[in-house]
């Protein structure tokens, strides 16, 4: 497959889309019919940067850096987690694999933000990997970093990008943090106008920028 251009901060880049983009795109395209409603409290823990009440939801800072889900330039992500502790050992587990220390990551905020969400796949659930023909170490273990750095597009982030171009508005996936728990990708851009995704306690928080 021919490489893509991408602008990403000020810099501009190509990157290789992965090799086995039309055989998923057609598995998961017969998988939809699995998909599902998605309503509860999710967790997401981030920087001070995006730690307002309108930046916290937007997934601005993936969409300008890429992440395990969504590639570079792109489109938006909004990662969180199904539970609290999740969404903060997410966060550090994710500092250390890169020589980030936990210290390092300090400060940090987790907030609680209200899901209601139409469309959405649980790709970690065993009967939709059959379906993908995906394992879970093939999501876990991918080190999509250093892909992305060799300006390839990694596993998990074009399992994000097709979901993405199906029309999905978010998936769940497995959390790289804990075996047996799951974090929560929404795509914002892709959210039907039904679908929300709400600040707990906003109000606590700056107002923030909204991208």
């Amino acid at each position: 497959m021919p490489p893509k251009s991408f602008e990403a901060g000020t810099m501009s880049h190509t990157w290789t889309p992965h090799s086995h983009s039309e055989e998923l795109r057609e598995r998961l395209t017969a998988a939809l019919s699995l998909e599902t409603a998605f309503s509860a409290t999710v967790f997401r823990t981030c920087g001070m940067e995006y730690a307002t009440k309108l930046d916290v939801i937007t997934g601005a800072g993936s969409r300008k850096f890429g992440g395990r889900w969504n590639p570079p330039a792109q489109f938006c992500a909004v990662y969180a987690a199904l539970d609290a502790e999740t969404a903060f050992g997410e966060s550090i587990t994710t500092g250390d694999k890169y020589g980030i220390s936990a210290a390092m990551r300090m400060p940090l905020v987790t907030v609680a933000i209200r899901a209601e969400l139409s469309r959405i796949l649980d790709i970690s659930a065993p009967q939709i990997r059959k379906k993908l023909g995906v394992t879970m170490a093939a999501m876990t273990k991918t080190d999509w970093k250093a892909a992305q750095n060799r300006n390839q597009e990694a596993f998990t982030q074009l399992l994000g990008r097709l979901a993405f171009e199906v029309g999905l508005e978010g998936l769940i996936v497995p959390s790289i943090y804990s075996r047996g728990r799951q974090n929560l990708v929404v795509f914002p851009e892709r959210m039907l106008t039904t679908s929300r995704l709400e600040v707990v306690n906003g109000d606590m928080l700056p107002e923030g920028r909204g991208g």
